[in-house]
């Protein structure tokens, strides 16, 4: 989501997200599911494109067109106390149909 700068999800600012952006790389591809590791991104990605920020972890009721959206847990040790591993195999279940 922010392009040029990386950290933690607290140090990055607003000024470098580009969900336009993310979103022109995605759509070549024809997706059918998406899924975001950690909320900050697809909290980004939905407010430009669905107008809404309120998500929890796993299948989201929104779609991007025909897109599943889902968001999983971050695998980061800094996120370790949101581990779970029931939206990464729900997710898992989903893409393997």
């Amino acid at each position: 989501m922010a392009k040029t700068f990386s950290s933690s999800r607290t140090e990055i600012s607003s000024t470098a997200d580009d969900p336009a952006g993310l979103t022109g790389k995605l759509i070549p591809f024809r997706l059918r599911s998406l899924a975001f590791v950690g909320k900050r991104t697809e909290q980004v990605w939905s407010k430009y494109h669905l107008g809404t920020s309120k998500i929890k972890y796993g299948p989201q009721s929104a779609k991007f067109g025909e897109v599943a959206i889902s968001v999983l847990p971050s695998t980061s040790g800094l996120a370790k106390r949101f581990r779970n591993p029931l939206p990464w195999i729900k997710f898992w279940k989903f893409v393997s149909v």
